[in-house]
């Protein structure tokens, strides 16, 4: 707790790679700090330019890990990933869209340039990544394509036979369980995805 409440005293003294690492690192041990959450995340909206692809990502995944919905940082992250997303690696996409999801947070512009990505290039996307991004999109609905849904429940089913870990599987299923009636077509067939 010291580490952290230093931490959220000078949320600037720290660079954008080190203010993600420890975030993702108190996420990842399950412990929120409300003041460090609320000090960085500030720190980082108004330094949306510092982040690469990967550091915007996992800063947004370790405050919906921790349930911390800041929403001047979500609008930042936005702002900053949407025009470039072609520069971000498929895990990034796919993490980004799982942040929104996971903080109920709908955001058209983001979510039809991360429907862009998985359109133009579905086979960047891997086991963890595809059923994460399909995860995503089943759970919002502001920009989210039926062609983009189509194209990683495709996926999906390519990377299926490599075999799927519990979670990739969990989130697969249920993306395809929530799907809506629209993008559920071709389903059957050769026109989307259902199988996992």
């Amino acid at each position: 707790d010291e580490l952290a409440t230093f931490a959220a005293a000078t949320p600037d003294a720290f660079n954008a790679q080190e203010a993600t690492n420890l975030l993702w690192a108190f996420a990842t041990l399950g412990r929120r700090h409300g003041p460090l959450f609320e000090a960085l995340s500030a720190s980082a909206a108004r330094r949306m330019g510092d982040f690469t692809p990967q550091g915007l990502s996992q800063t947004l995944w370790a405050c919906a890990k921790c349930g911390v919905r800041k929403n001047e940082l979500l609008l930042a992250a936005a702002s900053a990933a949407a025009p470039q997303l072609s520069r971000y690696d498929a895990q990034s996409v796919a993490t980004l869209a799982w942040s929104f999801a996971s903080l109920d947070t709908e955001h058209g512009p983001l979510l039809r340039a991360v429907c862009a990505e998985a359109v133009s290039r579905p086979a960047d996307f891997d086991a963890a990544s595809a059923s994460q991004l399909l995860w995503a999109l089943s759970r919002l609905r502001d920009g989210v394509s039926p062609l983009a849904v189509r194209a990683m429940a495709a996926r999906l089913r390519e990377v299926a036979t490599s075999g799927l870990q519990a979670q990739q599987l969990l989130y697969a299923l249920g993306a395809l369980a929530k799907m809506p009636a629209d993008s559920a077509e071709g389903r059957e067939g050769g026109g989307g995805g259902g199988g996992g």
